[in-house]
Formats: structure tokens, sequence, C-alpha cells
């Protein structure tokens, strides 16, 4: 039970920072063209009944954005050097996250077993 938790909190404790990629994009893109497409395109998020939820971006996003302000916020996001690092970067983080949450599954899997068959 103890190792459970223990790596329970330590993947929880992922998950409390924002990653550099998105505070690189936070940070370049215009204030005006992040509200617009927080105010029309913002994530949906399905409560998929087992604790867990489920965000995905809606099929299509038309944040109302004047075309020149959206072609300089795309130009300036595409000028940052170092954003394609940052991606490559988060990409690998959640690829760890999701290998280690199966290990958590598998490790719960097993707690309960355990639980099950002593009887607890």
């Amino acid at each position: 039970m103890s190792n459970y938790y223990w790596r329970m909190d330590g993947l929880v404790s992922l998950d409390t920072v924002s990653p550099p990629y998105r505070e690189r994009v936070r940070t370049i893109m215009p204030y005006e063209v992040q509200q617009a497409i927080r105010a029309e395109c913002d994530e949906i998020i399905t409560d998929l009944g087992n604790g867990l939820m489920f965000p995905r971006l809606p099929a299509r996003c038309s944040p109302g954005l004047d075309p020149a302000a959206a072609a300089a916020a795309a130009e300036q996001v595409r000028a940052e050097p170092a954003l394609a690092k940052d991606l490559t970067r988060m990409i690998v983080a959640l690829d760890t996250r999701i290998l280690n949450f199966g290990r958590l599954e598998t490790n719960a899997r097993e707690v309960r077993e355990f639980m099950e068959q002593s009887g607890g």
C-alpha cells in the first residue's frame, strides 16, 4: 500500500507544474488572441464515469479574430526558436506519464487483488 501511494503522490506532483511549452506559448501569443480562443474554442472535458476526465478540443474553432491579428499571432508563435524543443520535451514527458500511469494501474490491481484475497 505504501508503494502504491508513494507512486500516486509522485504522479500527481508532475501535474502541478505548467510545462515550458505552455508557458512559452502563453508568453508569446498576444493576450487578446488567447482570450478569443479560450472564449470560443476552450477544451471540452468529458467525465468517463470511472474517476477519469477526458479533455479534448472542439472539432471546429471560430474565435472571430481579425485575420491580420490571427496571422500576426501565428507568426509570433512560429518565430520562437525554442518552441519546437519545448514541444518535443512535452511530448516525451506525456509519453512517460502514460507509461507511469499504466504501471500505477497494474500496481493498483495487484493491491486490490491482495486485499480481496486477504479479506481486507
